[in-house]
Protein backbone atom coordinates (compact mmCIF):
# COMPACT_ATOMS: atom_id res chain seq x y z
CA UNK A 1 0.00 0.00 0.00
CA UNK A 2 1.51 3.52 -0.97
CA UNK A 3 2.53 6.03 1.73
CA UNK A 4 2.08 8.85 -0.94
CA UNK A 5 -0.69 10.72 1.27
CA UNK A 6 -0.58 13.53 3.86
CA UNK A 7 -3.04 15.73 5.65
CA UNK A 8 -2.82 19.68 5.17
CA UNK A 9 -4.67 22.73 6.64
CA UNK A 10 -5.64 26.35 4.93
CA UNK A 11 -4.89 29.28 7.03
CA UNK A 12 -6.26 32.75 7.06
CA UNK A 13 -4.77 36.05 7.19
CA UNK A 14 -5.11 35.58 10.94
CA UNK A 15 -3.95 32.02 10.78
CA UNK A 16 -6.71 30.30 11.71
CA UNK A 17 -7.61 27.47 10.18
CA UNK A 18 -10.46 27.78 7.89
CA UNK A 19 -9.88 24.15 5.97
CA UNK A 20 -8.80 20.63 6.58
CA UNK A 21 -8.31 18.03 3.58
CA UNK A 22 -6.73 14.90 2.73
CA UNK A 23 -4.46 14.57 -0.54
CA UNK A 24 -1.81 13.39 -2.53
CA UNK A 25 0.67 14.80 -5.16
CA UNK A 26 -0.70 18.47 -5.73
CA UNK A 27 -3.91 18.21 -4.49
CA UNK A 28 -3.38 21.19 -1.42
CA UNK A 29 -2.00 23.56 -4.02
CA UNK A 30 -4.49 23.64 -6.50
CA UNK A 31 -7.02 26.02 -6.25
CA UNK A 32 -11.09 26.65 -5.88
CA UNK A 33 -12.96 23.10 -5.56
CA UNK A 34 -16.02 22.35 -3.13
CA UNK A 35 -16.54 26.50 -3.14
CA UNK A 36 -13.43 26.56 -1.17
CA UNK A 37 -10.54 28.59 -1.80
CA UNK A 38 -7.03 28.10 -1.81
CA UNK A 39 -5.04 30.82 0.17
CA UNK A 40 -3.30 33.36 -2.01
CA UNK A 41 0.20 32.21 -0.81
CA UNK A 42 2.05 29.13 -0.30
CA UNK A 43 2.87 30.13 3.71
CA UNK A 44 -0.59 29.59 4.40
CA UNK A 45 -0.98 26.26 3.65
CA UNK A 46 0.51 23.89 5.86
CA UNK A 47 0.98 19.40 5.73
CA UNK A 48 0.34 18.82 8.78
CA UNK A 49 1.22 14.79 8.61
CA UNK A 50 2.56 13.71 5.56
CA UNK A 51 3.63 9.71 4.61
CA UNK A 52 0.03 8.11 5.30
CA UNK A 53 -1.63 5.66 3.16
CA UNK A 54 -5.24 6.64 2.40
CA UNK A 55 -6.63 5.37 5.16
CA UNK A 56 -4.54 6.58 7.81
CA UNK A 57 -4.79 10.10 5.54
CA UNK A 58 -9.13 9.67 6.52
CA UNK A 59 -8.37 8.74 10.10
CA UNK A 60 -5.79 11.53 10.73
CA UNK A 61 -8.37 13.94 8.55
CA UNK A 62 -11.50 13.07 11.00
CA UNK A 63 -9.30 14.26 13.77
CA UNK A 64 -8.26 17.54 12.84
CA UNK A 65 -11.57 18.53 11.54
CA UNK A 66 -13.36 17.26 15.20
CA UNK A 67 -10.58 19.19 16.52
CA UNK A 68 -11.32 22.72 15.20
CA UNK A 69 -14.53 22.36 14.59
CA UNK A 70 -17.01 22.99 11.67
CA UNK A 71 -18.83 26.31 10.99
CA UNK A 72 -21.95 25.08 10.07
CA UNK A 73 -22.35 22.72 12.90
CA UNK A 74 -21.42 25.32 15.24
CA UNK A 75 -18.77 23.66 16.73
CA UNK A 76 -15.57 25.45 15.03
CA UNK A 77 -13.86 27.26 12.73
CA UNK A 78 -13.40 25.51 9.41
CA UNK A 79 -15.84 25.24 6.45
CA UNK A 80 -15.82 21.62 6.31
CA UNK A 81 -18.96 20.46 4.96
CA UNK A 82 -18.54 16.76 6.21
CA UNK A 83 -16.57 15.48 9.11
CA UNK A 84 -13.98 13.76 6.73
CA UNK A 85 -12.57 10.09 6.16
CA UNK A 86 -13.83 8.42 3.18
CA UNK A 87 -17.47 9.24 2.06
CA UNK A 88 -19.90 12.17 3.07
CA UNK A 89 -20.57 11.49 6.76
CA UNK A 90 -21.68 14.47 8.61
CA UNK A 91 -22.69 16.19 5.78
CA UNK A 92 -25.56 18.55 6.53
CA UNK A 93 -27.45 19.11 3.72
CA UNK A 94 -30.69 21.57 2.84
CA UNK A 95 -33.98 20.96 1.86
CA UNK A 96 -33.50 22.64 -1.58
CA UNK A 97 -30.04 20.33 -1.81
CA UNK A 98 -31.75 17.39 -0.63
CA UNK A 99 -34.64 17.66 -3.60
CA UNK A 100 -32.02 18.55 -6.18
CA UNK A 101 -30.26 15.31 -5.37
CA UNK A 102 -32.85 13.22 -5.42
CA UNK A 103 -34.41 14.54 -8.64
CA UNK A 104 -30.98 14.06 -10.29
CA UNK A 105 -30.60 10.55 -9.23
CA UNK A 106 -34.00 9.51 -9.70
CA UNK A 107 -34.77 6.93 -12.62
CA UNK A 108 -30.84 6.78 -12.95
CA UNK A 109 -28.57 3.49 -12.62
CA UNK A 110 -24.78 3.08 -11.88
CA UNK A 111 -23.17 0.86 -14.84
CA UNK A 112 -19.59 -0.01 -14.69
CA UNK A 113 -16.52 -1.22 -17.42
CA UNK A 114 -14.36 -2.71 -14.55
CA UNK A 115 -12.47 0.86 -14.65
CA UNK A 116 -14.70 3.62 -13.71
CA UNK A 117 -18.30 4.21 -13.53
CA UNK A 118 -21.41 5.99 -15.30
CA UNK A 119 -24.74 7.22 -14.81
CA UNK A 120 -27.69 6.14 -17.54
CA UNK A 121 -31.55 6.48 -17.63
CA UNK A 122 -33.20 3.13 -16.11
CA UNK A 123 -34.86 2.29 -19.63
CA UNK A 124 -31.46 3.32 -21.62
CA UNK A 125 -29.65 -0.16 -23.00
CA UNK A 126 -26.62 -1.20 -21.25
CA UNK A 127 -23.82 -0.68 -23.43
CA UNK A 128 -21.76 -3.56 -24.89
CA UNK A 129 -18.61 -4.18 -22.69
CA UNK A 130 -20.81 -2.52 -19.22
CA UNK A 131 -22.61 -4.04 -16.50
CA UNK A 132 -24.96 -2.74 -14.40
CA UNK A 133 -23.08 -2.35 -10.57
CA UNK A 134 -20.69 0.24 -8.79
CA UNK A 135 -17.14 -0.46 -9.15
CA UNK A 136 -14.57 -0.07 -6.51
CA UNK A 137 -10.70 -1.12 -7.20
CA UNK A 138 -9.20 -3.46 -4.71
CA UNK A 139 -7.28 -0.45 -2.39
CA UNK A 140 -11.42 1.19 -1.78
CA UNK A 141 -12.79 -2.31 -1.30
CA UNK A 142 -10.37 -2.46 1.78
CA UNK A 143 -10.92 0.91 2.73
CA UNK A 144 -14.53 0.05 2.95
CA UNK A 145 -13.79 -3.23 4.54
CA UNK A 146 -11.50 -2.20 7.25
CA UNK A 147 -14.36 0.91 8.09
CA UNK A 148 -16.86 -1.59 8.39
CA UNK A 149 -15.08 -3.81 10.86
CA UNK A 150 -13.97 -1.15 12.93
CA UNK A 151 -17.50 0.48 13.18
CA UNK A 152 -18.50 -3.27 14.08
CA UNK A 153 -16.13 -3.32 17.07
CA UNK A 154 -16.84 -0.11 18.41
CA UNK A 155 -20.60 -1.33 18.48
CA UNK A 156 -21.57 -2.42 22.23
CA UNK A 157 -23.31 -6.02 21.97
CA UNK A 158 -27.08 -4.34 22.00
CA UNK A 159 -26.40 -2.05 19.02
CA UNK A 160 -25.24 -5.51 17.42
CA UNK A 161 -28.36 -7.52 18.17
CA UNK A 162 -30.18 -4.74 17.22
CA UNK A 163 -28.56 -4.64 13.92
CA UNK A 164 -28.68 -7.68 13.16
CA UNK A 165 -32.58 -7.91 14.04
CA UNK A 166 -32.81 -4.45 11.85
CA UNK A 167 -31.53 -6.51 8.66
CA UNK A 168 -33.43 -9.90 8.83
CA UNK A 169 -36.65 -7.75 9.40
CA UNK A 170 -35.95 -5.36 6.40
CA UNK A 171 -37.79 -7.29 3.65
CA UNK A 172 -40.16 -9.06 5.63
CA UNK A 173 -43.22 -6.84 4.71
CA UNK A 174 -41.92 -5.96 1.44
CA UNK A 175 -44.73 -7.05 -1.58
CA UNK A 176 -42.57 -8.21 -4.40
CA UNK A 177 -43.11 -8.23 -7.88
CA UNK A 178 -44.88 -11.09 -9.41
CA UNK A 179 -43.71 -13.47 -12.29
CA UNK A 180 -44.85 -12.82 -15.43
CA UNK A 181 -45.79 -16.22 -16.79
CA UNK A 182 -43.03 -15.91 -19.26
CA UNK A 183 -40.59 -15.97 -16.91
CA UNK A 184 -42.36 -18.97 -15.28
CA UNK A 185 -42.38 -21.10 -18.02
CA UNK A 186 -38.24 -20.13 -18.76
CA UNK A 187 -37.63 -21.23 -15.09
CA UNK A 188 -40.24 -24.40 -15.86
CA UNK A 189 -38.42 -25.34 -18.92
CA UNK A 190 -34.73 -24.72 -17.66
CA UNK A 191 -35.25 -27.35 -14.77
CA UNK A 192 -38.03 -29.98 -15.90
CA UNK A 193 -36.55 -33.12 -17.06
CA UNK A 194 -32.93 -31.89 -16.39
CA UNK A 195 -30.58 -33.27 -13.45
CA UNK A 196 -27.52 -31.57 -12.18
CA UNK A 197 -24.13 -33.40 -12.77
CA UNK A 198 -20.53 -32.47 -10.70
CA UNK A 199 -17.31 -33.42 -11.30
CA UNK A 200 -16.45 -32.63 -7.35
CA UNK A 201 -15.55 -28.43 -8.25
CA UNK A 202 -18.45 -27.58 -10.03
CA UNK A 203 -22.07 -27.94 -10.94
CA UNK A 204 -24.06 -28.65 -14.27
CA UNK A 205 -27.29 -29.14 -15.61
CA UNK A 206 -27.78 -31.47 -18.04
CA UNK A 207 -31.03 -33.45 -19.95
CA UNK A 208 -32.52 -36.65 -18.45
CA UNK A 209 -31.73 -38.33 -21.27
CA UNK A 210 -28.12 -37.00 -22.53
CA UNK A 211 -24.95 -38.65 -21.50
CA UNK A 212 -22.78 -37.84 -18.31
CA UNK A 213 -19.41 -36.93 -19.49
CA UNK A 214 -16.36 -38.87 -18.22
CA UNK A 215 -15.34 -37.29 -14.68
CA UNK A 216 -18.52 -36.11 -13.89
CA UNK A 217 -21.98 -38.11 -11.81
CA UNK A 218 -24.75 -37.48 -10.88
CA UNK A 219 -25.57 -34.74 -8.26
CA UNK A 220 -24.27 -31.36 -6.87
CA UNK A 221 -21.76 -29.88 -4.21
CA UNK A 222 -22.30 -26.94 -2.18
CA UNK A 223 -20.85 -23.36 -4.08
CA UNK A 224 -21.04 -21.73 -0.57
CA UNK A 225 -19.81 -25.04 2.13
CA UNK A 226 -19.42 -24.08 5.79
CA UNK A 227 -15.83 -24.72 6.23
CA UNK A 228 -12.85 -26.60 4.46
CA UNK A 229 -13.67 -29.67 6.28
CA UNK A 230 -17.11 -29.57 4.69
CA UNK A 231 -15.15 -29.01 1.24
CA UNK A 232 -12.88 -31.91 1.24
CA UNK A 233 -15.38 -34.33 2.70
CA UNK A 234 -17.68 -33.45 -0.50
CA UNK A 235 -14.64 -33.65 -2.70
CA UNK A 236 -13.74 -37.69 -1.49
CA UNK A 237 -17.08 -38.76 -1.24
CA UNK A 238 -17.11 -37.81 -5.66
CA UNK A 239 -13.90 -39.01 -6.10
CA UNK A 240 -14.99 -42.46 -4.63
CA UNK A 241 -18.40 -42.30 -6.69
CA UNK A 242 -16.80 -41.56 -9.94
CA UNK A 243 -13.63 -44.53 -9.26
CA UNK A 244 -16.63 -47.20 -8.55
CA UNK A 245 -17.93 -46.04 -11.81
CA UNK A 246 -14.78 -46.17 -13.21
CA UNK A 247 -14.28 -49.86 -12.32
CA UNK A 248 -17.74 -50.66 -13.32
CA UNK A 249 -17.00 -49.54 -16.84
CA UNK A 250 -13.77 -51.26 -16.77
CA UNK A 251 -14.66 -54.26 -15.70
CA UNK A 252 -17.85 -54.62 -18.26
CA UNK A 253 -15.32 -53.55 -20.78
CA UNK A 254 -13.05 -56.37 -19.93
CA UNK A 255 -15.94 -58.79 -19.79
CA UNK A 256 -16.69 -57.52 -23.70
CA UNK A 257 -13.20 -58.29 -24.83
CA UNK A 258 -13.05 -61.89 -23.12
CA UNK A 259 -16.17 -62.86 -24.96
Amino acid sequence: MKNDYYVYIYLREDDTPYYVGKGCGKRAFKFSRRNIRRPPTDDKINILVSNLTEQQAFEYEKYFIAKYGRKDKGTGVLHNKTDGGEGTSGTILTEKQKILRSEKTKGRICINDGKRNRFIEKNTKIPRGWKLGVFYDEERKENIRNSQKNRWKNLSEQEKKDWVNKVNNANKDTLRKPMSDKVKNEIKKRFTNSIYITNGIDNRRIMKNDIIPLGWTKGRVTKTPRSKKTIEKQRESIKKTLAKKREKFLMEKQNEWNT
